[in-house]
């Protein structure tokens, strides 16, 4: 997303969604790995069962070495039919957007694991990205984004409530996932209108270590309720979370 707010417009929506929080807070109603996900429990000692051991993304193994990210999307055609059931088996519903970031970054010996497991329990850990204008933290692992989109006249506040979990998969794995437990909602005058179902914004972060490294799969799925045309939109904010993480990790 494009967000631009003011600083007096930031502060009244922090403070209704700090109340909308305290009234709506929701237990957790998604696992970390999605029921028929394969890339939550790799075989041990090896790259198999990992998205890295199909022949589409085997072949970037090189690129990642170098440093370079690789990025396919469902947008313009380049997402592979491996990174396409990989992502419905996040969303099984249709997808207004979709995206697969794939990198490789040093391994930190177990600093990486503390500092991903502190971001799953204090969500406000993520507000440096850059994704939202402000994260108001609401007990452990769930929060509230904050932002703008594009609307028919004009920026409009936009709020995502949104819930973390990590988990421990074979083989040393790491798996993250975001997921919007309530609606995502942009105000248009009066009320706010829901744009994202519950549980139908998801990023999902998998993290496999290899010998002098890890190798990190992205996943961000993104089904509309209404205005479809700003799915592109919001996985864009969700892949600066993705840079932003993989950077500091990376640290």
């Amino acid at each position: 997303m494009n967000y631009k707010r003011s600083a007096a417009s930031l502060l009244i929506s922090c403070a209704s969604l700090t109340a909308s929080l305290s009234a709506n807070a929701d237990p957790f109603v998604s696992p970390a790995c999605h029921a028929g996900d394969p890339l939550c429990a790799p075989d041990d000692g090896s790259l198999a069962g990992t998205p890295f051991a199909g022949k589409d993304n085997a072949s970037t193994l090189t690129e990642l070495a170098r440093g370079k990210t690789v990025k396919r999307s469902l947008a313009d055609g380049s997402a592979t039919p491996q990174d396409q059931n990989n992502l419905h088996a996040l969303e099984a519903q249709s997808l207004h957007a979709g995206v697969v970031l794939m990198h490789k970054i040093p391994k930190r010996n177990d600093a990486q694991a503390k500092k991903m497991q502190h971001l799953a329990q204090a969500v406000d850990g993520f507000a440096p990205s850059g994704a939202c204008d402000a994260i108001v933290r609401e007990g452990n692992g769930t929060g509230m984004c904050a932002g703008t989109a594009d609307g028919p006249v004009g920026k409009v506040p936009v709020r995502m409530p949104f819930a973390t979990r990590l988990s421990d998969g074979a083989g040393g794995s790491l798996h993250l996932a975001i997921w919007n437990p309530r609606p995502m909602e942009a105000k248009s005058l009066f009320s706010w209108t829901p744009l994202v179902s519950p549980d139908h914004l998801k990023m999902q972060v998998d993290m496999y270590p290899v010998t002098d490294g890890w190798l990190v799969y992205t996943r961000i799925a993104v089904n509309m309720r209404e205005h479809q045309g700003s799915a592109k939109e919001i996985a864009a904010a969700l892949e600066k979370l993705d840079r932003w993480l993989v950077s500091d990790l990376s640290r």
